[in-house]
């Protein structure tokens, strides 16, 4: 995987937390609010995984650059 692929990775999360928090705002009948927190909670963690795992390709690539 390249730093980019890591990247975009993480912004999919991203945009995942984000509308897991529009559903959980505009629920109205709050059925589905805790689906959508989870959904949040795991994307979260998903999205640090990939932006740690950019910024470890980064180190690499700039140590194999020297």
């Amino acid at each position: 995987m390249t730093e980019t692929t890591a990247l975009l990775r993480a912004l999919h999360f991203d945009i995942a937390v984000v509308s897991g928090f529009l559903v959980a705002l505009l629920d109205k009948g709050g059925a589905t609010t805790d689906t959508a927190i989870d959904t949040v909670g795991e994307a979260t963690l998903n999205a640090r995984k990939y932006y740690d795992m950019a910024a470890e390709l980064a180190k690499e690539a700039a140590n194999d650059a020297q």
